[in-house]
């Protein structure tokens, strides 16, 4: 049950939620995948991710994956998901072991976290004279 405390009115705020006496948030992580990545399989793996790990809830509210965007440089995914703390490290360490274990299962599965790029287009009268240097 929610916990609302209103009484500093005067800058401080305090809102708890509390789950049978322990702290329950919701956390959540952005996936990229590089273009041409089947969707579904991103979804699959990244759910595998948070049923393996013991301190992310499976119930009553299982983690959700949302294919958020075409973004970009990258298929965009971000993961909802449940899990026990009180202080920003554990919530830190939370999330830093769902990416370790989202990147062992992409990298098994021979998948792409996307990174980056960009392209130059040179915009001339005539063509460029381009020469590869070796060393």
């Amino acid at each position: 049950m929610p916990t609302f405390d209103f009484s500093h009115w005067n800058k401080i705020w305090k809102i708890e939620l509390f789950t049978v006496g322990r702290h329950t948030v919701q956390l959540s992580q952005i996936v990229v995948a590089a273009y041409g990545s089947p969707t579904d399989k991103i979804q699959e793996l990244i759910l595998q991710a948070c049923q393996t790990n013991d301190l992310i809830e499976q119930s009553p509210i299982k983690p959700v994956v949302i294919f958020d965007e075409f973004g970009d440089n990258a298929l965009n995914f971000e993961v909802f998901f449940w899990t026990h703390a009180r202080q920003e490290m554990i919530l830190r360490q939370r999330r830093s072991e769902l990416r370790f274990a989202i990147d062992a299962l992409f990298r098994e599965h021979q998948l792409v976290i996307a990174y980056p790029q960009r392209d130059i287009h040179l915009d001339t009268i005539k063509p460029l004279d381009v020469r590869i240097l070796k060393d």
